[in-house]
């Protein structure tokens, strides 16, 4: 049992991943790929940087060098695949792109969802509450609402504005949140998989605890290396979904109770600097769909009224 349950959501997350980059290169390939001729227009549209309205500070997360992150490196990666070789470090760098044409086909508004890629060679931050997804060809219409960067177990949160970092990705959905706000992911939030169900999936990349106590003898001492050694198997983000072999003492239980959630989770993580995320939820809240399900052209535009990108299928 504790095999198929490691490999069931981790196939699933990598599976859903590599679907919508495949859906990526193949529209590049159709659009002419790298031969495709200047005249044509291309599936995404990135506007000139200087539409783009920027912000010094207002989040909580450091600024780091996104190239020096794997996220960072695949978005470049991605940025010279659909622009070019000269994108990956153009003079003046690309503001971000929008993509996700399949997720703006889908009826249910929990499911539909586009997606924004911040450049990760941007210079600066960027506030995105304000912001309006725009469909040029029925004229629907959302705001980018506010968010929380810390997604607390209590649930006390105080909403402001969304602000991106270099590297950062957003999936704007149409329908409510199943933890009633947009957020910025951390290293727990697989965790919330097991309370509803999320398009896309949220990342499972939750540390085990089981692992980094296997490291200190006294731990090992406490629980037992029999139960460390079985928790560690387990899928991440995920507590046990049976009961425990037999044997194992009742200390083993509580750790479980107590690591084995988003709570656990929290309380452990939240102090470490690899707390946070790059990837942003944010949700509109509505409970009807916004989007062409066959043809749309739909504009991202800033707090000026300039549009930043546009993703047309």
């Amino acid at each position: 049992m504790a095999d198929a349950q490691t490999s069931d959501p981790t196939q699933r997350d990598l599976l859903f991943f590599g679907g919508i980059l495949l859906a990526l290169f193949i529209v590049w390939l159709a659009s002419g790929g790298p031969q495709r001729p200047e005249a044509k227009q291309p599936v995404i549209i990135v506007a000139n940087p200087e539409s783009a309205t920027s912000t010094e500070g207002g989040s909580s997360r450091s600024f780091l060098d996104p190239l020096t992150t794997p996220q960072g490196r695949w978005l470049q990666k991605l940025f010279s695949l659909f622009l070019g070789e000269s994108a990956a470090r153009p003079p003046r760098p690309p503001v971000a792109f929008l993509f996700g044409a399949e997720g703006a086909r889908s009826s249910d508004p929990d499911k539909e969802f586009l997606a924004i890629a911040l450049s990760p060679e941007a210079t600066t931050s960027v506030a995105i509450s304000g912001w309006r997804l725009v469909s040029r060809v029925s004229g629907a219409t959302a705001v980018v609402p506010y968010g929380v960067e810390d997604v607390r177990p209590q649930g006390n949160r105080v909403q402001g504005p969304i602000t991106l970092m270099p590297g950062d990705i957003v999936f704007l959905t149409t329908g409510t949140s199943p933890v009633g706000v947009s957020f910025l992911t951390n290293r727990c939030t697989g965790y919330l998989a097991q309370e509803a169900d999320w398009v896309p999936p949220l990342r499972r990349e939750c540390p085990n605890p089981a692992s980094e106590l296997k490291e200190d003898p006294q731990a090992v001492a406490w629980y037992g290396a029999a139960c460390l050694e079985y928790l560690e198997r387990l899928a991440l983000c995920a507590a046990p979904a049976e009961p425990l072999p037999e044997g194992f003492a009742g200390r083993c239980d509580d750790l479980v109770a107590q690591s084995y959630s988003y709570a656990g989770c929290y309380a452990r993580e939240r102090p470490k600097e690899t707390f946070w995320g790059n990837e942003w939820r944010i949700f509109f809240g509505l409970d009807r769909q916004l989007w062409n399900n066959r043809h749309d052209i739909i504009d991202l535009v800033d707090a000026e009224g300039r549009v930043i990108a546009s993703v047309r299928y």
